[in-house]
């Protein structure tokens, strides 16, 4: 993606240089950004399956890789040319899409992947759910479950030695789950100290599934360098972020979504309710942040957005208190910047 730097002077397109190999413009005086970029992806399901999660234990792992594969070419065309794609219960399908993507078998955007989530016994991450009996849960989705520092940062050796791009770490229960509340802080801040110091031995970053102040708190201390969700925020860990740059990855438009759609694909009461308690508190949230110059990042949570709705986001960060180049930006060159992307 090739834009005018629009904060400055009006750019002067007429000094073309015609030649007979093509067509040559010069591209000093302007700002080249990278194309749109979503720093909260999941590939490896769809919203509706929420509705009945036992269809994790049932597809195989070429399904996964299908359906992996489908997502990625339905983001790209609908314009984000990077995603950072922040964990998944089948890490192999992503890192097999990843690579493909990469060499031309297969269209997607760039891939930047965390593996496998990295998770307690039970926690955000593991796919427990009463719909799966234990003995069908698959290997694959436990690989980054522990429960003490030292194992976390086994965990987190294994993920970046199978491929990872970076870390993501669920340090407080997911909206989306059973038996655990939103926010409830499920990693220490030793566990996640633990992960950082394993990612900053191989200069790889590490974001944090928040949404808890506690957990947030927790997780900037540890080290993180991103925070997605973070819905419960308060005050000082929002200014605490800020001091500590540490960037929010913020969901905003998709409890709008989960509210209308979700109740006509019959998802679960408890999630409905759940993402009502959480919608405008992170909205509130990020109009805070906004304020107090905390680095936002475009990021959807696509495991319960759609794919195609990508680009919804922007209205509601507007809406929220984001001018639209802002908004154009936090996609663009700051997601660029955060993820330390180069040309």
């Amino acid at each position: 993606m090739v834009s005018a730097d629009l904060t400055g002077p009006k750019a002067d397109l007429s000094h073309r240089d015609r030649s007979a190999a093509g067509t040559h413009i010069d591209l000093s005086e302007f700002t080249c950004l990278p194309g749109l970029i979503n720093t909260h992806v999941h590939f490896d399901g769809n919203p509706e399956d929420s509705v009945d999660y036992s269809i994790y234990a049932r597809r195989t792992p070429a399904e996964n890789l299908a359906l992996v594969l489908a997502n990625a070419k339905t983001t790209l065309l609908t314009g984000f040319t990077t995603v950072r794609h922040v964990g998944a219960w089948f890490p192999n399908a992503v890192y097999q899409a990843r690579d493909q993507i990469r060499s031309g078998e297969a269209m997607g955007p760039l891939i930047l992947t965390a593996g496998p989530y990295l998770t307690i016994p039970g926690g955000g991450g593991d796919l427990t759910f009463p719909e799966i009996p234990a003995d069908q849960i698959p290997a694959e989705s436990q690989l980054g479950i522990a429960s003490t520092p030292q194992q976390f940062a086994e965990r987190a050796e294994a993920a970046i030695e199978g491929g990872a791009d970076f870390l993501k770490v669920i340090a407080s229960g997911a909206v989306f789950s059973i038996g655990t509340d939103p926010g409830a802080p499920e990693m220490s801040q030793e566990d996640i100290a633990a992960v950082v110091r394993v990612a900053q031995q191989y200069d790889k970053q590490v974001t944090a599934h928040v949404h808890s102040d506690q957990s947030g708190r927790d997780a900037i201390l540890a080290g993180v360098d991103s925070l997605e969700h973070a819905s419960l925020l308060e005050d000082t860990t929002i200014a605490l972020a800020h001091q500590r740059g540490v960037a929010l990855s913020m969901d905003i438009y998709n409890g709008t979504y989960t509210d209308t759609i979700g109740r006509s694909q019959g998802y679960p009461e408890v999630f409905l309710q759940r993402n009502t308690q959480t919608t405008e508190a992170q909205r509130a949230v990020f109009k805070k942040a906004y304020a107090a110059g905390v680095t936002l990042l475009y990021g959807t949570d696509a495991a319960v957005l759609p794919h195609t709705m990508g680009g919804w986001q922007f209205a509601t960060m507007i809406e929220h208190g984001m001018t639209p180049m802002e908004a154009i930006r936090s996609a663009t060159s700051v997601a660029a910047a955060h993820l330390r992307l180069r040309g």
